[in-house]
C-alpha cells in the first residue's frame, strides 16, 4: 500500500517520554509521527504540552528516517511567522528531508492562555494567509521587507535554508479552512471525519484549482482515532472526536484506513486516545502494518 502510516505524539505525553514514544513508533513500523503543537493541554485532558519544536529536534536526532512535523502550529499571534520560518529552516537544514510544518488558525481556547487577543475566524484566517506568504518568502532566499496587514518586515533574511524548503501544510476541517488549505497549501491535515466527507474535499480540491494547481498533487493527511481498550476513551475527547475506531479486532482499523485510502488520503496518522500508548503501537505493529504491507482483501462481511 502506498499510503504512509503515521503516528500521533498527543499533548498528553511529558516530554521526557516524547523520545523514547517516537523511537517506539518507528521501531513499530510507522513512517511519520505527528506533533501536537499548543501552549497548553485541551482543558480539561491530563496532559503536559511540551514544546514541539524542541521535540522535534531531539527526535531527528533519536530516531534513523521517521519524518517528523507539527499540527496545529499557529502563526497567528503566539508565534511570529519569522520565528516559525527561522525555526523550521533550521529544522530542514539539520534533517533533510524529514521535516514539515502543519499550520492553524487556532482557537481561543488554546491560544488565549499565552495571551492571544481572539479576534474572529476571518480575520484569523487573512493572519494565516499573510503569514504562509512570508515564511515562503523567507524560505525562498534574500532580504524580504514587508509591509502588510497584519505583519511588518524590513530586510528579513534567513541565511541558512535547506536544500528544499519545507514542506508547508494547512490544517482545515471545515468548507472556508478547506479551500485555504487549497490556495495556500502545499497539503492538507485534517481528521478522518473530515477527509471522507466529500463536501469538504471538494472545498480543498477548489482551493487548489483557484490557484492552477492539481488538487491530487496536494496530499491529504488525515489524523484517525483510535483505542485498543474497550471504554478506555479519555472523557475530555470522546464527544468531539467521534466515530473513533474502538476495539482490538484488527479488521475493524484496517477498514477505517482503507476507507481513507479510497478517498485519496496519502498519509495517515493514527491518534490513540486512551492513557496506554504504547499497547497502541504494539497493537498496530503486531496486527495491523504487517496487513498493510500484503495485498489488500475484502474486509467487510467476514
Amino acid at each position: 500500500m502506498d499510503t504512509a502510516i503515521g503516528f500521533v505524539l498527543s499533548e498528553r505525553i511529558a516530554a521526557r517520554e516524547v523520545i523514547g514514544y517516537g523511537r517506539a513508533a518507528e521501531a513499530a513500523g510507522f513512517t511519520r509521527l505527528l506533533l501536537a503543537d499548543r501552549f497548553q493541554p485541551t482543558p480539561g485532558l491530563e496532559g503536559y504540552a511540551p514544546h514541539a519544536w524542541v521535540a522535534l529536534a531531539a527526535l531527528g536526532q533519536r530516531t534513523r528516517q521517521i519524518l517528523l512535523g507539527t499540527s496545529l502550529t499557529c502563526p497567528v499571534y503566539r508565534y511570529a511567522p519569522t520565528v516559525i520560518a527561522q525555526a523550521f529552516a533550521t529544522l530542514g537544514s539539520l534533517y533533510p528531508g524529514r521535516i514539515f510544518l502543519g499550520l492553524d488558525v487556532g482557537d481561543p481556547v488554546r491560544e488565549a492562555p499565552s495571551g492571544d487577543d481572539w479576534v474572529d475566524l476571518r480575520a484569523r484566517a487573512e493572519r494565516l494567509v499573510e503569514a504562509v506568504a512570508i515564511i515562503r518568502r523567507l524560505w525562498h532566499g534574500g532580504q524580504v521587507t514587508h509591509y502588510g496587514h497584519h505583519f511588518h518586515l524590513r530586510d528579513a533574511q534567513i541565511i541558512e535554508l535547506p536544500a528544499r524548503p519545507v514542506p508547508l501544510y494547512i490544517v482545515a476541517h471545515d468548507v472556508p479552512g478547506m479551500r485555504l488549505a487549497g490556495r495556500y497549501g502545499d497539503g492538507l491535515i485534517t481528521s478522518a471525519r473530515a477527509a471522507c466527507d466529500s463536501d469538504l474535499r471538494a472545498a480543498f480540491a477548489l482551493g487548489a484549482r483557484e490557484m492552477g494547481l492539481d488538487p491530487q498533487g496536494l496530499p491529504i493527511l488525515a489524523e484517525l482515532t483510535v483505542t485498543i481498550s474497550g471504554g478506555s476513551l479519555l472523557p475530555a475527547l470522546s464527544d468531539r472526536l467521534h466515530p473513533v475506531v474502538a476495539g482490538s479486532d484488527p479488521r475493524l482499523h484496517l477498514e477505517a484506513i482503507y476507507d481513507l485510502v479510497d478517498v485519496g488520503v496519502r498519509e495517515i496518522y493514527i491518534h490513540a486516545v486512551q492513557p496506554d500508548q504504547r499497547e497502541v503501537i504494539a497493537f498496530y505493529a503486531n496486527e495491523v502494518l504487517p496487513q498493510l504491507r500484503q495485498p489488500r482483501v475484502r474486509l467487510r462481511g467476514l
